[in-house]
C-alpha cells in the first residue's frame, strides 16, 4: 500500500505486519522532557467507553518517535482515542496520540485493517478530528473512514413511562479522500459528494454515472477511487 509505504517509511513497517523494530514486554516509560507513564499498566480501562469491536483482536501497533512495536490483543476506544492492551495476563492503557499506526486482523473476517493516527497522518493535523482513520484502499488517492459517534441524552418521561433512562453513544462513521496528505470531507449527500469529487477530479461524474455508482454506499466508493488511482 503505498500510502502506508510513504506515511510509514521510517518506521520500517509494511501492511502485512510485517517490521524491523524487536517486539516484546511493554514497558515505555521515557520522553522529552522527562519521566512520562505512557503505557499505564495500573490504568483501568475508562467507564465510559465505546469501542470499535467489542472483542479483543490481535493487533500490531507502533509507538512514535521510535519508541517501539509490539504485538497484543486489544480494543480501540473510539470515545476516548485510547487502545486496551492484554500484555500476558496485565491490562494497559494507552493514549492514541502515542500511537504511529494500528494494524490488525478485522474480527468482521474481511482482511486486515490498516488506520493511521491523526497527528502523524496529516499535513495540518490539527484541522481534523482527532483520532484513527482507516485505509481502505491502496493508491496515491486513499478513502479514509473515520469512526467517531453521536451521544443522545436520556429523555425519561415518568408521567408517561416513556423514553430513554440513560443516555448512551452510538458508532457513526465519515469518509475523506485524501491525496498528498491532505484529506477532504466528503459531504452527507449524494450530489455533493459527486460534486466535490468532480472539482477535483475533472470527468469523474461522467464516469460515476456510466457504472451507476452510488457514492453513498462504501464498496462503491472504493470503486470510484480505485479508479481515480487506475486511470487519472
Amino acid at each position: 500500500m503505498r500510502l502506508i509505504y510513504f506515511l510509514l517509511i521510517g518506521l520500517s513497517i509494511s501492511v502485512s505486519g510485517q517490521m524491523r523494530y524487536p517486539t516484546g514486554v511493554i514497558n515505555v516509560n521515557t520522553a522529552v522532557g522527562g519521566i512520562v507513564e505512557q503505557i499505564q499498566p495500573d490504568k483501568a480501562p475508562a467507564l465510559n467507553a465505546l469501542y470499535l469491536f467489542e472483542n479483543w483482536v490481535p493487533a500490531t501497533f507502533i509507538i512514535r518517535n521510535d519508541l517501539g512495536a509490539f504485538e497484543n490483543p486489544i480494543r480501540y476506544d473510539i470515545l476516548n482515542h485510547q487502545i486496551e492492551i492484554k500484555d500476558g495476563t496485565a491490562l494497559k492503557v494507552l493514549e492514541g496520540n502515542f500511537i504511529e499506526s494500528l494494524n490488525f486482523k478485522s474480527p468482521r473476517g474481511d482482511g486486515e485493517n490498516v488506520f493511521i493516527i491523526t497527528n502523524n497522518a496529516f499535513e495540518q493535523p490539527t484541522s481534523y478530528p482527532i483520532g484513527a482513520y482507516e485505509v481502505l484502499n491502496e493508491g496515491d488517492a486513499n478513502l479514509l473512514k473515520y469512526y467517531t459517534f453521536e451521544r443522545f441524552e436520556a429523555g425519561y418521561n415518568p408521567a408517561l413511562d416513556v423514553g430513554a433512562k440513560e443516555p448512551r453513544l452510538e458508532r457513526k462513521s465519515e469518509y475523506y479522500i485524501m491525496s498528498n496528505r491532505v484529506p477532504t470531507l466528503l459531504p452527507t449527500s449524494k450530489k455533493k459528494i459527486i460534486e466535490l469529487l468532480n472539482s477535483k477530479y475533472s470527468g469523474i461524474k461522467e464516469t460515476i454515472k456510466s457504472n451507476r455508482w452510488n457514492v453513498k454506499d462504501e464498496a462503491d466508493l472504493k470503486q470510484v477511487v480505485n479508479y481515480i488511482n487506475n486511470n487519472m
